[in-house]
């Protein structure tokens, strides 16, 4: 049983290795696909992956690192962060469910920031560019 588990471990962490190189030359779609294979095993490398397809404007994964931010869900919480990926998550979705889901979580921010939280989010938003 102990070397069954051993191996199991090592072949998750060959995995993850696998998909972090894979993700390096991947596009955002790939990049937030991997990021979400790899959050339950290492949620620093989920997160990593599903932060550069955000980075890259795929909305989906805006629309979870604003969910990340608004939980403190493997970042530190921040408020401005969550409604600017909720933000610039809202504007590209194609899906209409999803991207009104996006909009009520956006406005739920929004109502608990407070003025500086605003500003700060309207700056990220303001100077924000794709990678």
């Amino acid at each position: 049983a102990d070397m069954l588990a051993k191996l199991r471990r090592t072949a998750a962490e060959r995995g993850v290795e696998v998909l972090n190189a894979f993700a390096e030359t991947a596009d955002a779609a790939t990049q937030y696909s991997v990021g979400v294979e790899l959050i339950n095993f290492s949620s620093a490398d989920g997160i990593r992956w599903i932060e550069a397809a955000a980075q890259r404007g795929f909305a989906e994964a805006q629309r979870d690192m604003g969910l990340f931010y608004e939980s403190g869900n493997g970042v530190d919480k921040d408020l401005a962060h969550a409604f600017k990926w909720y933000y610039l998550a809202q504007e590209r979705m194609k899906d209409p469910a999803l991207r009104d889901e996006t909009r009520r979580s956006m406005k739920q921010v929004y109502a608990a920031m407070n003025p500086r939280e605003r500003y700060n989010a309207e700056q990220l938003i303001k100077y924000w560019q794709p990678k």
